[in-house]
């Protein structure tokens, strides 16, 4: 499978980037926007993952989060990581400097739908994707076709906490110099908060794939910062209408699962699945049930 349409989608001074793989030779049955998580570029969702919802049916697009990949980089020197993660562990969202927030990398999905010529698509989006995810489908009812957020959670800061090790294990600075040794730190972060199916081999592909493409470390601070200042959006995700599946891992170190149950609770028309041995991770072992999931959801909203 290809790219159909590649560019760039204009949100004042912003750029995003996106690519769009169309379902050529099958029934079309809509679109799907997936949204990456924290420091995460649009390449995390593999083309092979594409492949199994274009075969569905599906038009499918990926996109660069602002300040990560090929879209634009904030302008100005980035906010403390550490100070970012404490505000939001704290429920402080006024003790941190944002350049911008959730609603605005919302609205930077919405450019891309724009630009893409959609009416209306299922929204997908994993961990802070997942934020992103739930503010589109809040503010756009008319945009959105269902929402699936996986491993994420609501803003609140007394459900969704990382565990003590993962904590750390985020809050640390990347302290090599070479392309080898800040590899090798990553890869060994993302195992730290993967679940049971963690492999080495793709995870180190993945990785070093992304640092070729744009390395750019203070993109996850200026990232951070929009989730920190966002505060908690529990009010706004009672008035989603969309038709929601709510995905989350049972041993996700980095996002509790009790955010996904706060998310489930906030959303009225919701449904919550849990992954016992799944973590902070999309492990190519649940690619199946995750399409299932969605086509669950679709097919339950026709």
């Amino acid at each position: 499978m290809k790219v159909t349409e590649q560019g760039f989608a204009q949100n004042g001074e912003t750029e995003i980037y996106y690519e769009v793989f169309d379902h050529r030779g099958f029934e079309p049955k809509g679109t799907v926007l997936f949204i990456n998580g924290l420091g995460s570029q649009m390449i995390n969702f593999r083309v092979d993952w594409l492949r199994k919802f274009a075969q569905a049916g599906f038009r499918c697009i990926r996109m660069d989060n602002r300040d990560v990949g090929l879209s634009s980089k904030t302008r100005g020197n980035p906010p403390a990581f550490a100070l970012a993660m404490e505000s939001l562990l704290c429920g402080d969202e006024s003790a941190v400097k944002s350049a911008y927030e959730l609603t605005d990398m919302a609205s930077d999905c919405l450019f891309v739908l724009d630009e893409t010529v959609t009416e209306r698509a299922h929204i997908w989006g994993a961990s802070m994707g997942g934020m992103i995810a739930q503010t589109f489908a809040a503010i756009y009812p008319d945009r959105t076709e269902t929402l699936t957020s996986v491993m994420s959670t609501t803003g609140n800061p007394f459900v969704g906490r990382p565990t003590s090790v993962a904590l750390e294990a985020l809050s640390r600075n990347v302290v090599g110099e070479t392309r080898k040794e800040i590899t090798n730190e990553l890869v060994n972060a993302s195992q730290l908060y993967s679940g049971d199916s963690f492999d080495s081999i793709s995870a180190r592909m993945m990785i070093e794939e992304e640092y070729d493409r744009c390395y750019y470390p203070d993109g996850m601070a200026f990232q951070m910062a929009a989730i920190a200042s966002s505060g908690d959006r529990t009010e706004m995700l009672k008035a989603i209408i969309a038709p929601t599946f709510v995905i989350h891992g049972g041993k996700d170190p980095l996002i509790n699962w009790d955010g996904g149950e706060a998310t489930v609770e906030a959303i009225p028309q919701s449904t919550f699945v849990l992954y016992e041995q799944m973590g902070h991770d999309l492990p190519i072992q649940l690619w199946d049930a995750y399409l299932k999931n969605f086509l669950d959801l679709v097919e339950g909203n026709t």
